[in-house]
């Protein structure tokens, strides 16, 4: 299956200019493990409904991240999560996926490596105090360096 897929480039918002113009993406091997293993929810998370032609809530995500933490010590890779309350999620029927209301209390997270590849995205439990952090997003928690954007 290695080298049947191209990778998939995206932009995510630079924590400097507030813009979409940090360059990230999803290798084909990230892709090759996500098609094989699943789940496939997790499959329409990133490539949307191509049918319907309704997006990917991991792009949307890295573009409209209302939080970025930095250090992240997820899986021990470093790098950053990018994090946002996106508008829907998506599950699969066993035939198609489809769009659904995003879990409450949630903020979708996307995991990205010091070499600018996403390896990882989920929801996760919002701050209880402000819903568009993830919790635990000080340097003594989930982020060993804590929040970078937004000061």
């Amino acid at each position: 299956m290695t080298g049947t897929l191209d990778p998939i480039e995206l932009k995510a918002k630079c924590h400097k200019t507030e813009q979409p113009t940090r360059e990230v993406c999803v290798t084909p091997d990230t892709q090759e493990k996500l098609l094989r293993n699943g789940p496939r929810q997790k499959a329409y998370q990133l490539y949307g409904d191509r049918d319907t032609g309704e997006g990917s809530i991991v792009e949307w995500t890295l573009v409209n991240a209302s939080a970025i933490c930095d250090g992240t010590r997820k899986f021990s890779e470093g790098g950053r999560c990018y994090a946002a309350k996106a508008p829907y999620d998506w599950d699969f029927d066993g035939v198609k996926g489809f769009r659904i209301d995003p879990p409450p209390k949630q903020i979708f997270e996307v995991y990205v490596d010091q070499n600018g590849e996403v390896y990882d995205w989920s929801w996760g439990p919002a701050d209880p105090n402000d819903d568009t952090l993830p919790i635990d997003h000080s340097s003594n928690g989930r982020f060993s360096k804590g929040l970078l954007w937004p000061k």
